[in-house]
């Protein structure tokens, strides 16, 4: 017992209480993490963020209507909440209205379609690029592949943060189509963060690129992220 609590016994208690400590701090990284189990139950706060283990998903149709302009009618799309309307340049479509599903048609390479969604402000914004993903409801009209170019600008800005085409198999029925070369997702992106607003451009690569647009769907990892004031 004497021998225990010596000098050099204590030294080796020390030793493997640290040594104990440091395997718990690899094995369990978030060992450090604030577990609220009776608010957020499951959920870690981590770097000033609370991290939902899930996924959100917004789900928002588009569809045709003609509104009364000054110098005649205006072609223009209709999209579900948290989407927004923009003014689009030469599109025709159909109107959702009872049993008939809307959509939108785009046939030439001058003229686009542009709506607007705005970010959860529940978005975690982790940096990861599959944290948030943008799929689009289409079917391929054309006579071959159909190729689609998408832009997505920040709000009041000019310079696309996101620039990529889809491309479309001919003969393919209506599904969901995601991206190409950010097929896995625009998470990473650090010019996007929660609660911003994004505005989309869809038109086709060339005069024989024709296709619907039925709706559009955006999948976000959930959670709450500290922000800056």
């Amino acid at each position: 017992m004497r021998k225990l609590f010596s000098g050099k016994g204590l030294i080796c208690m020390a030793a493997i209480f640290f040594l104990s400590i440091l395997v718990l701090y690899i094995t369990m990284p978030d060992l450090g993490a604030v577990v609220y189990e009776k608010y957020f139950a499951g959920n870690v706060l981590v770097g000033g963020q609370i991290h939902v283990k899930g996924t959100g998903i917004k789900t928002m149709r588009i569809s045709y209507t003609t509104r009364a302009g000054p110098g005649g009618d205006i072609n223009n799309v209709r999209i579900d909440a948290p989407g927004s309307p923009l003014d689009c340049v030469g599109i025709l479509g159909v109107a959702e209205q009872g049993d008939q599903i809307g959509y939108v048609t785009v046939g030439d390479d001058e003229d686009f379609l542009r709506f607007s969604i705005q970010v959860p402000d529940t978005w975690t914004d982790r940096g990861l690029a599959g944290d948030l993903e943008f799929e689009f409801y289409i079917s391929e009209q054309a006579t071959e592949t159909c190729n689609i170019d998408v832009r997505i600008f920040e709000f009041n800005n000019a310079t696309p943060i996101v620039t990529d085409t889809m491309a479309i198999t001919n003969g393919t029925a209506a599904g969901w189509t995601n991206l190409v070369t950010l097929s896995t997702g625009i998470g990473a992106d650090t010019d996007i963060g929660p609660g911003d607003t994004l505005v989309f451009e869809l038109t086709a690569t060339t005069d024989n690129d024709d296709f619907r647009i039925y709706g559009v769907r955006m999948k976000y990892a959930i959670g709450i992220e500290r922000q800056a004031d």
